[in-house]
């Protein structure tokens, strides 16, 4: 179907003659109110379409009509006002009064310029080649943090500025009369970073206004008024969360982001007699009561705006009355290694595991939540026994098994290989390797038999062996053997070759 302007747009304006006796004067013309005629008394885009930019968006809005049988939008963009004008998305119409399209990662300080254009079923469309397009200028991009909601910890901010066009930026601030840095911009793609004090602010929830003017050769772009919330909100927490403890001097993880000093308090209405300290975000250096009962750290924390903020956790005594461990083992718990990791869950500062129900020879170490045991070097069943403590308490005695079975030392020929056929009286390389389980006695000598007694072979875990073979008449089976000891373990491996004459 060949497509066709909507005649309705076309209107036209027919002028009637009239005969009117004893009267020359011209008739007054009729005031026509055409939406669609930007040249109509409102004198403003058909669609009432409107531009509004915000954080590299542009989000168009305009007046949808339930007349004429208009079943979509289509949006066109240009970056001239005379320029070739190009369709970037199309909205469907609705009942709605008014219809968005949203438009992002819009480059910064460049100009852009939009209309709409309205379709019916038939693919009849509106004029746009009269309409005067909304034209909207972008300001710089600015990225603080994360950039996600604009809360800022600290008055100590970094700008990030991104300009497509512009040789200075002007930085202000609302309410610092007098205070602007200029400073030069970065190409284009390329951030300018620019480290900037908001000075300070009453309380939570102040928005501070950073104002950023891109300036190219004498004129001056629009403004891009950064609106930065404060938001010094740091939490008293335990290292690795929760609110049981192991120790009467608990590390707490504390997020030090703007903060210029804090302590720590038995109650609220000691704060004011504790020193202030650094603060740090790793901290251990408070000491609780000697009691298992809940306990509550109450904390004030000064920000670098000038305010200070509290906050308090309550903390309880772990008794490990939940303490376990397991070893990591296969399900039928049988391992070759004699090293097997013990996966720990305890509230807990000290730990130990023995073979010996008493632990004897056995000293308490640190806790972590994974730990190494080597298993004694007899194969069979090994039940283990665990134990962990903190500063309140102190956990049974647990158990768990392991089935080992016990790999001796192996030794092994690689070259050549067994059964080849080889010239006698020529010389040549026997090679092999060792290996000893893991966690027993590493192998600790090799030896070589060709024939002449047993001699040391060059190397260990890879070892090997010059032979010049004996010179035979007729084709005759040698045997080679090799030995490797590890302690008191040993093992023997054989070679078997044939020798022909030269």
């Amino acid at each position: 179907m060949p497509i066709r302007r909507i005649p309705f747009l076309l209107l036209l304006i027919l002028g009637a003659g009239f005969l009117m006796t004893g009267c020359e004067s011209k008739p007054t013309a009729p005031v026509m109110d055409n939406r669609f005629d930007p040249h109509g008394p409102q004198a403003t885009h058909p669609f009432d379409l409107t531009a509004y930019y915000s954080n590299g968006t542009i989000t168009l809005t305009w007046r949808q009509t339930p007349e004429f049988g208009i079943v979509n939008y289509d949006v066109q963009h240009s970056t001239t006002y005379s320029g070739e004008f190009f369709s970037i998305g199309t909205v469907e119409a609705s009942a709605n009064e008014t219809a968005f399209f949203i438009w992002e990662d819009v480059p910064p300080t460049s100009d852009h310029f939009f209309k709409i254009q309205a379709f019916d079923a038939g693919g009849n469309y509106t004029n746009t080649d009269i309409v005067t397009p909304v034209s909207l200028s972008t300001p710089a991009v600015v990225v603080v943090g994360d950039d996600n909601d604009r809360h800022v910890a600290s008055r100590n901010v970094v700008l990030n500025i991104f300009v497509t066009e512009g040789d200075s930026l002007r930085i202000s601030q609302d309410g610092a009369p007098g205070r602007e840095t200029v400073v030069a911009a970065a190409p284009a793609g390329a951030a300018k970073s620019v480290a900037w004090d908001l000075g300070e602010a009453p309380a939570n929830d102040t928005v501070m206004h950073v104002n950023v003017v891109v300036q190219n050769g004498t004129s001056l772009g629009d403004t891009n008024k950064v609106n930065l919330t404060v938001d010094f909100t740091p939490t008293l927490a335990l290292a690795g969360g929760g609110t049981r403890i192991a120790s009467r001097q608990p590390t707490f993880q504390i997020p030090s982001d703007g903060m210029v000093s804090m302590r720590l308090a038995d109650s609220e209405e000691n704060l004011a007699a504790q020193d202030w300290i650094t603060p740090q975000p790793s901290y251990n250096l408070y000491q609780l009561a000697d009691t298992t009962a809940p306990q509550t750290i109450y904390a004030e924390f000064l920000s670098d705006f000038g305010f200070s903020v509290l906050d308090d956790l309550t903390v309880t005594a772990d008794l490990l009355e939940d303490a376990a461990f397991h070893l990591d083992l296969p399900a039928d718990h049988i391992t070759s290694q004699r090293t097997v990791q013990a996966i720990n869950s305890a509230v807990a500062t000290q730990m130990r595991f023995s073979e010996s129900l008493d632990f004897h020879g056995v000293d308490w170490e640190a806790y972590q939540e994974t730990a190494p045991i080597t298993l004694s070097a007899d194969a069979g069943q090994k039940v283990i026994y665990g134990q962990f403590r903190n500063d309140f308490s102190q956990s049974g005695i647990l158990t768990d098994f392991a089935i080992y079975l016990s790999q001796p030392v192996a030794i092994a020929f690689t070259a050549p290989a067994a059964g080849d056929t080889l010239t006698g009286g020529g010389t040549l390389q026997i090679m092999g390797t060792t290996t000893a389980p893991s966690g027993s006695a590493p192998v600790d000598s090799v030896k070589i038999d060709t024939g002449d007694g047993w001699t040391d072979a060059v190397g260990i875990a890879t070892w090997s062996h010059s032979w010049t073979s004996p010179v035979v008449t007729e084709i005759t089976d040698v045997s080679l053997r090799a030995r490797a000891w590890a302690a008191q373990d040993s093992a023997t491996a054989v070679l078997n070759l044939v020798l022909k004459p030269e």
